[in-house]
């Protein structure tokens, strides 16, 4: 049987002031990744259904050449062909 994949749509947010980043990377699993916009808002489409896990990750511009990117997760279950607005992931600080 042929499954219909989900589309995840959200934001990634500073976990210290909860304002939106642009140009973080988001993705699940081996999907390709995506940026956030201006907004920082990402959509990812055609995800399989289940139990998954949304990661980010985002190096900010005055950081250290060699610091390590910020990272952030949310697990969520998708059901197949369902949109899934609003998951927001905040980046740790």
């Amino acid at each position: 049987d042929v499954v219909p994949g989900a589309v995840v749509r959200g934001r990634v947010l500073d976990g210290s002031d909860w304002r939106p980043i642009q140009g973080a990377l988001v993705w699940i699993g081996d999907q390709e990744a995506v940026r956030t916009d201006a907004s920082g808002r990402y959509e990812l489409a055609r995800v399989l259904p289940g139990d998954v896990l949304v990661e980010a990750q985002w190096k900010p511009p005055t950081a250290r050449r060699r610091a390590p990117p910020r990272r952030g997760q949310r697990r969520v279950t998708l059901a197949p062909g369902d949109a899934h607005d609003g998951v927001d992931v905040r980046i740790d600080p």
